[in-house]
């Protein structure tokens, strides 16, 4: 990686978004809403979008991963919440008592 980037890796909070990713800056701290969605009461969701939940708690695990390798510490926090509300989804999304199936 040319010298650029890897600044760029090191001082953004990368997280996965279904339409893209998160960049906020390092500097400014954790985010104070790691894909807020997944975590709001308010949120609603069905069997029709478990792929894409799927998805991004692959990717999700991707930076993980690589946050790890790197010791990238904000990163791996933010994501590891952000991969357990999509765990949590997907599990409840699976169980075979599950009303919310379109």
């Amino acid at each position: 990686d040319a010298p650029g980037l890897q600044w760029l890796k090191s001082h953004l909070d990368a997280r996965t978004l279904p339409n893209g990713f998160c960049g906020i800056p390092v500097a400014l701290g954790p985010c104070p809403f790691p894909n807020s969605c997944l975590s709001c009461p308010h949120f609603r969701t069905d069997r029709t979008h478990l792929p894409i939940h799927e998805a991004q708690l692959a990717e999700t695990n991707k930076l993980i991963q690589i946050a790890r390798a790197k010791g990238w510490k904000t990163q791996i926090e933010n994501n590891e919440l952000i991969a357990k509300n999509l765990t949590a989804i997907i599990t409840s999304l699976l169980e075979p008592d599950d009303d919310t199936q379109t």
